[in-house]
């Protein structure tokens, strides 16, 4: 027989065979080839659903080829198997590369173990599983998905153990997540003694203006929270009022515009009025809308006003 028909008749034949000889066999290739070979012999070894083989696998890191690489993740269970033995293994190497496959990968499924590694002893673990959970967040958004209990489980777990690990990007994660954040989580940003509201500031200067905006509306439910998002909106540029003021919905409703009356200056008004008139039209008249939805002196109103028909600061 040629080679390769040889090796897919060897492989089909040791992948249906049981046995720790086969097992042995399929570990061997898996250690010593590359490409479709090891691939194959690779999802042979996890399809077994046994530990101690998804370890094996884990525990080959870096040999793995690019073939085998995408055959893993093209199957979220295989994912799953070979990234929760990885995160078993006492190697940190080992563990930083299993958040690395479910990183690589996308699976939404897997972002509980994005939670648990967020535990790791080691930092570099930590940092990694904390941008992998953001980054599958924020994937939602461009695709207009609506992030799945998955993605919000992890993050209401991620958030649970947050005094321990304290990434920026769990919470930026957390953000993301809009008017989908879980209750417990919007709950634990409203608690003085979590003394979250620093980070989140911070936070919250990372992101985009089109991720933080049903966040931002949404703190201001909170009694201690909202203190966040009016600070935020007191001292944020046109592009962000601009942003911000498309959520028309939002401005609607009463417990917003309630709170917006909080907000007696606005630094884009006092500043830079002239910026108003370099947003795209829907955009200014967004910022406009929120402006006025704020507790402004008649001055800075008219101010407002003077700039949107005239573009003259003087008027």
């Amino acid at each position: 027989m040629d080679g390769e028909p040889f090796n897919a008749a060897l492989l089909e034949t040791l992948a249906s065979t049981p046995g720790r000889s086969a097992e042995r066999a399929l570990l061997q290739i898996a250690q010593v080839s590359t490409g479709p070979l090891q691939a194959a012999a690779v999802v042979a070894l996890l399809r077994r659903r046994e530990d101690r083989l998804a370890s094996a696998v884990a525990r080959l890191g870096g040999a793995l080829s690019t073939d085998a690489r995408k055959a893993i993740q093209a199957e979220p269970a295989l994912v799953e198997w070979v990234a929760k033995a990885g995160l078993a293994d006492p190697d940190p190497a080992i563990r930083l590369g299993a958040v690395e496959t479910i990183r690589r990968a996308g699976c939404t499924s897997c972002a509980y173990l994005l939670a648990a590694a967020l535990g790791d002893a080691t930092g570099r673990v930590r940092v990694l599983a904390a941008q992998a959970l953001r980054a599958m967040v924020r994937m939602a958004r461009p695709q207009r998905r609506v992030p799945g209990e998955h993605l919000r489980s992890a993050v209401r777990s991620a958030m649970a153990n947050y005094a321990y690990h304290q990434r920026p990007e769990v919470l930026q994660a957390a953000v993301a997540l809009g008017f989908h954040c879980p209750a417990e989580v919007l709950a634990q940003f409203d608690r003085p003694a979590a003394r979250l509201a620093g980070p989140l500031e911070q936070a919250l200067r990372g992101l985009t203006p089109e991720e933080i905006g049903p966040f931002v509306f949404a703190l201001l439910r909170r009694p201690y929270a909202r203190s966040v998002s009016l600070r935020l909106i007191a001292h944020a540029g046109w592009p962000l009022l601009g942003a911000l003021g498309l959520h028309e919905h939002w401005l609607a409703l009463g417990f917003v515009r309630q709170a917006l009356k909080a907000v007696t200056t606005l630094d884009a008004v006092t500043q830079e009025p002239a910026g108003l008139c370099e947003l795209p039209a829907a955009r200014q008249g967004g910022a406009i809308r929120l402006a006025l939805a704020c507790g402004l002196p008649p001055r800075q109103r008219q101010m407002i006003l003077a700039v949107a028909l005239t573009g003259d600061v003087s008027a």
